[in-house]
C-alpha cells in the first residue's frame, strides 16, 4: 500500500492522483466509509477475466446502516443514500439492466487506459469540502457508454457502505 497525501482537498483530485500513481491494468475505487466484502477482490479479479474487453466494472453497494431507514424515506430515492441493490449482471445501457442500475463510485474499477484516456475525473465536479457536488463517475460512465464501450454490473462485487442515522 501507498498512502499518497494532497494538498487540496477534492474527491476528483485524489481519485486522479491515484490513477496517476498505479502502474497495473486495472484501479478500483471505495469511499471511505466502505468496507468491501472479504470475497470483493476475488470477485472483482474474476469478472476482469471474464470481460477482457470491458472498460468499466462496478458492483453492488449494500446498506450499513446506524439506525433503520424512515419509513417516509422515499423509495425511488434510496439511490441517493448510495445504495445500488440489483441482483442480475449485466451491462449499462443494454436491456437486460433498469436504467436506476449504473455503478457508483463507492464500488468501481476501471482499466487504467481507458480511463487515462478520458482524462480521469473532471475536478470541477466531486465533493470538496462543504461542495457536495458529485456524480463525477457517472460523468465517466456516460462517457463510456456514449463511445460503445462495455461497463459491467457485477452484484457479487459488494461493498458495505455506512449510512449515517442523520
Amino acid at each position: 500500500a501507498r498512502h499518497i497525501r494532497l494538498m487540496q482537498a477534492g474527491l476528483s483530485r485524489a481519485r486522479n492522483a491515484g490513477l496517476a500513481a498505479v502502474r497495473t491494468s486495472w484501479l478500483a475505487y471505495i469511499d471511505d466509509d466502505a468496507v468491501p466484502a472479504p470475497d470483493w477482490a476475488e470477485k472483482l479479479v474474476r469478472n476482469i477475466l471474464l470481460v477482457p474487453d470491458a472498460a468499466a466494472i462496478g458492483g453492488s453497494i449494500l446498506p450499513d446502516w446506524e439506525a433503520p431507514l424512515p419509513s417516509w424515506w422515499p423509495r425511488p430515492l434510496v439511490a441517493a443514500l448510495t445504495i445500488l441493490d440489483w441482483h442480475s449482471a449485466g451491462f449499462v445501457g443494454e436491456s437486460n439492466l433498469p436504467l436506476h442500475v449504473e455503478p457508483y463510485g463507492a464500488n468501481l474499477a476501471f482499466h487504467r487506459e481507458t480511463l487515462e484516456a478520458l482524462g480521469g475525473f473532471p475536478e470541477c465536479l466531486g465533493r470538496q469540502g462543504d461542495c457536495l457536488l458529485s456524480n463525477e463517475e457517472t460523468y465517466i460512465v456516460r462517457r463510456l457508454g456514449f463511445a460503445k464501450r462495455k461497463v459491467l454490473f457485477a452484484p457479487e462485487i459488494i461493498v458495505h457502505h455506512y449510512i449515517a442515522r442523520e
